[in-house]
């Protein structure tokens, strides 16, 4: 009589693409053998991973914004002060108060657009198609007036800026 040999298990169908690796041993081995970035093949984990990077990038513009209100709120010389104590010169506090305004206005700005654009097409999809029959997004002006704005965010932060960096140091951390 004669036995076949035995076939070893491939992990599911015949010809899977997975086949040339070794059986992972314990949590770590799969880990390692399929690399870092192995999860990002699917779909729902390069969601999530999306979602994290959107989550980090809107982390980090709230504590800009903050931070830009509580100075613009409380006119807080504590703040330049020890930005200043720290090391940072006259030039680089009007540099950063002028940055940190374009960066606010730039980030409104943008999300003025996103908003309107999305009530714009909600708009056109809710009136009848006797109203308006296409949605078009004027490229060129949107970006134009992103700029505007991210210019006029630095028109308005020249007299803050030039405020800050000729604050004293030391009568700004004393307070």
């Amino acid at each position: 009589m004669h036995h076949a040999a035995p076939r070893e298990p491939s992990g599911g169908a015949e010809g899977s693409r997975f086949d040339h690796e070794p059986e992972p041993t314990g949590i770590l081995g799969a880990i390692t053998r399929r690399g870092p970035f192995y999860t990002l093949r699917f779909r729902q984990y390069r969601l999530i991973w999306w979602g994290h990077v959107a989550t980090g990038l809107a982390t980090w513009m709230d504590q800009v914004a903050r931070g830009w209100l509580l100075y613009e709120l409380t006119d807080s010389p504590l703040q330049l002060g020890l930005v200043r104590a720290v090391g940072m010169t006259r030039r680089q506090v009007r540099r950063m108060v002028r940055f940190e305004a374009a960066l606010v206005a730039l980030f409104g700005a943008t999300l003025g657009v996103g908003l309107g654009l999305l009530f714009g097409y909600g708009v056109v999809g809710a009136l009848p198609a006797t109203f308006v029959s296409t949605f078009s997004v004027p490229v060129p002006s949107i970006l134009v007036m992103v700029l505007v704005a991210a210019i006029a965010g630095v028109v308005a932060a020249l007299l803050p800026a030039r405020r800050a960096a000729r604050l004293d140091v030391l009568d700004a951390i004393s307070h």
